[in-house]
């Protein structure tokens, strides 16, 4: 039945462009004016392609392939494809970044960052991880970037706006079969036709019409199957707190789920839609547009300023590369990256302000190009669906030197230039960049009002709902900590037949500690299903639902708190150590959970004050102290007590202690599999006592632990140094369970303070928090690493934990 579907869309496509044609033909004006471009097609193609371009892209091409069929042979770690091809596709990724260049420099420019892009670690180590799902995208989207690109500033007549439109939709009906969501692109390909592109006369409306027939015609001869073969409903997972950290936010207290697992998404989606059918999924979306609209924009801007940082970000040389001169060469090339960290958003500024003083529609055709990318990337925030971004802050750094050296030679030319006629566009310009700054954060000051309004009227809803006590009584695990066990669900309505909406109440006067670290614990539930393809065989699958949840109790006057969570068929219970037992108050299932507009994991303090109902960029709008400490100690009162070599049980090879810093620089001995954690979670000891990083694709493996000291309460763990690339999670670690983390993914200073809130034996460790299609390299300078033990507690921190 879907061959016929297939055959007959094929059949239809091709009737309706003979159609086309034969409308055309039949014209006599239309017809002689066919035959007159047909003829001059040659001419146009030569004065389009540069003799000296095609040698240059030829170059970068072959250059392209050679240098990453032999970084895939020599390195061993290709993804079953031959080197040969994967090494012919990555030519055809780099060819296409030349022909991007292109179109806002000059050769020269061109084709130096092109080289830098050829030799890139990060487009080398896609290549390797994910050729088969993901790498073989790049050079469609490239190309259909450019093409866009080209219909805006190449079109001169009817006829380039259709071979234009024509060439976008055979891109994007072609890339179908390498990925499914490229149709995506038919979107901004329409928009730049239909808003961008010039006013061709006579009849400019007709015009744009023709563009957009020969883009849909174009798209539906050459699309292979259905398009609905797409499935949205796995873009959840890029609302939940899984990409949090990739994206550089900060998390409130609440969120939509934490696990990036199919069966995990399908299942919130599922609980939050109402729904019973993995098609209702999309509703989960609308779901959360409708509740968290500053934070779905938030998102947007943290995709673009990663977006930015993507060529700065990977420097070392890409895993597998080990010959001294290829490292040095490597080596060299982040001197380059290095000279430019940081400038990301200054030259994205700049950029914008010389493309409008040239031109305001190609400005505005920029910041829709990068923020339509930005948006598509969220529904999934991991880099290996969107390295080709890579060549963003290249191309901005190329075009602000081709702009200058042009302007400076105007400048310095004799005789001098008029320059009254540069201050009207400056001006203009200038204008234009002020404008739009106040469209990107007007919105999001305004959504924020409205989610925070909107967010206290949902949590005063879950507060007032009526609920039923299914507190049980405690069993005793290892000796040291309490599961409160569930019951198993009744009779429920058929939406709620796999989840349950719970609470748990928290603190009291008889709570010994003010920052509580429960454990949602659940059984392993039912195995998922992978091919040997994307699992290798053999290798142990485990998928764990628990997690540790932070309480702070230092909200609420009365230091009680209510943890309300979605629970599944395989909840075992909330997990506490002895010590606090007292602090659990209640457990309570909310009756007719159905009525409440939707339900979400949130914290909620008994009290009024709630904090910020909505996210953060991180670095920009938080401190760089996380802290979950009522407040934090100045460091000339504390009593350190620094932690040694000797003190350390356990450091992966890229950690070294040198003069008296801990350094951690380099990538793992080989790159990780797409599902590395999925493969062998086991082998990060400190991941399954935080359950911090339990999600497909993150690689969490333990960097430093320390041996078990005791630890009395009122002393903490001091962090400090700097991070440069990658990202990790810092934490204590006691009786094999959680006593607190906090993750630090964010390039700049840190400081971390962990308190011990009881006695006992402690250890802390350090895990990489690295996501394997998205950085594949961690360094980090940590200056501080001790034990203290504060005189007092006055400080001036702020707790940004």
């Amino acid at each position: 039945m879907s061959s016929l579907l297939h055959s007959r869309r094929f059949i239809c496509a091709v009737a309706l462009l003979i159609g086309c044609l034969l409308v055309l033909l039949c014209n006599k004006e239309k017809r002689n004016l066919l035959s007159q471009w047909v003829r001059s097609l040659p001419s146009k193609m030569s004065s389009f392609f540069r003799t000296k371009d095609i040698w240059y892209c030829t170059g970068v091409f072959i250059l392209g392939a050679i240098s990453s069929g032999l970084y895939i042979a020599y390195s061993k770690s290709g993804s079953g494809e031959s080197s040969v091809y994967q090494g012919l596709w990555f030519g055809l990724t780099s060819a296409a970044f030349y022909a991007l260049f292109r179109v806002g420099m000059g050769a020269g420019i061109s084709l130096a960052l092109s080289l830098l892009l050829v030799s890139s670690p990060l487009q080398l180590y896609m290549l390797a991880l994910s050729f088969d799902r993901d790498y073989r995208r790049y050079p469609f989207v490239v190309a259909v970037l450019f093409f866009i690109v080209c219909a805006v500033r190449k079109t001169k007549a009817v006829s380039g706006l259709v071979v234009f439109s024509t060439v976008l939709g055979m891109l994007c009906g072609v890339g179908l079969t390498v990925r499914e969501d490229l149709p995506l692109f038919m979107l901004p390909a329409a928009g730049a036709i239909l808003f961008f592109t010039p006013w061709l006369q006579p009849r400019p409306i007709q015009a744009k019409l023709y563009g957009l027939v020969a883009l849909a015609v174009a798209f539906a001869v050459t699309v292979p199957y259905p398009v609905l073969r797409f499935r949205p409903e796995h873009s959840a997972s890029g609302f939940m707190t899984t990409f949090d950290d990739t994206l550089k936010l900060s998390r409130p207290a609440y969120d939509t789920g934490y696990l990036f697992f199919d069966e995990h998404v399908l299942a919130v989606g599922s609980s939050l839609s109402r729904c019973d059918s993995g098609k209702c999924q999309t509703s989960f979306t609308q779901q959360y547009l409708r509740h968290f609209p500053a934070d779905f924009l938030a998102r947007i801007y943290a995709s673009v300023l990663q977006f930015l940082a993507l060529p700065f970000a990977n420097q070392l040389a890409p895993p597998g590369i080990t010959r001294p001169a290829l490292v040095r060469f490597f080596s060299f090339r982040s001197i380059i990256a290095n000279s430019l960290s940081g400038l990301e958003v200054p030259l994205m500024i700049l950029t914008l302000w010389g493309l409008a003083v040239s031109s305001i529609p190609l400005a505005l055709l920029y910041c829709a190009l990068v923020f339509f990318l930005g948006g598509i990337s969220i529904g999934q925030f991991t880099g290996r669906f969107h390295a080709y971004m890579e060549f963003l802050s290249w191309w901005n750094f190329g075009f602000l030197l081709q702009y200058g050296f042009g302007l400076s030679k105007k400048l310095f030319s004799r005789p001098l230039p008029n320059l009254r006629l540069y201050y009207g566009s400056a001006v203009k310009a200038t204008i234009f960049v002020f404008l739009a700054g106040l469209v990107l954060l007007v919105p999001l000051m305004l959504l924020r009002m409205i989610q925070t309004a909107a967010l206290e009227k949902l949590f005063a809803q879950y507060q007032s709902a009526e609920r039923k006590s299914i507190f049980n009584r405690p069993t005793l695990l290892n000796g040291m900590h309490l599961l409160f066990r569930a019951p198993s669900p009744g009779s429920q309505q058929s939406w709620l037949d796999d989840a349950r909406f719970l609470e748990a109440r928290l603190g009291g006067p008889n709570c010994p500690v003010k920052t509580l670290w429960p454990v949602i614990r659940y059984k392993n539930p039912r195995q998922p299903v992978f091919s040997d393809r994307i699992v290798p065989p053999g290798k142990p699958l485990r998928l764990d639902w628990s997690r540790v949840v932070r309480v702070d109790l230092n909200a609420d006057p009365k230091g009680e708190a209510s943890m309300f969570f979605l629970a599944w068929k395989a909840f075992e219970g909330l997990e506490l150590p002895i010590e606090e037992a007292s602090c659990l108050l209640g457990i309570y299932e909310i009756n007719n959970a159905s009525t409440l507009p939707i339900l979400v994991n949130a914290v909620i303090p008994s009290g009024k004050k709630m904090g910020n109902l909505y996210q953060k960029l991180q670095g920009l709008e938080t401190t760089r102290v996380h802290s979950s400490l009522e407040q934090a100690t100045p460091l000339h009162a504390l009593n350190k007590e620094p932690i040694s070599p000797q003190e350390v049980s356990y450091h992966s090879p890229i950690v070294k202690f040198e003069q008296q810093h801990w350094i951690i620089s380099g990538t793992f001995s080989s790159p990780p599999h797409i599902y590395w954690e999925l493969n062998d979670p086991g082998q990060s000891k400190l991941a399954q006592a935080w359950y911090s990083n339990m999600s497909v694709s993150e690689d969490g493996r333990d960097l430093l632990i320390t041996q078990a000291m005791w630890r009395t309460r009122g002393s903490a763990l001091l962090v400090k140094g700097y991070l440069s690339n990658g990202g990790f999670t810092v934490g204590l670690v006691r009786n094999d369970r959680s006593a607190g983390s906090v993750s630090i993914t964010h390039r700049g200073p840190f400081e971390v303070w962990l308190p011990i809130q009881r006695n006992g034996n402690y250890k802390a460790g350090i895990a990489a928090k690295l996501w394997t299609g998205h950085s594949p390299e961690n360094r980090i300078n940590i200056t501080e690493l001790s034990w203290v033990s504060p005189a007092t507690h006055s400080s001036n921190h702020e707790n940004a934990f």
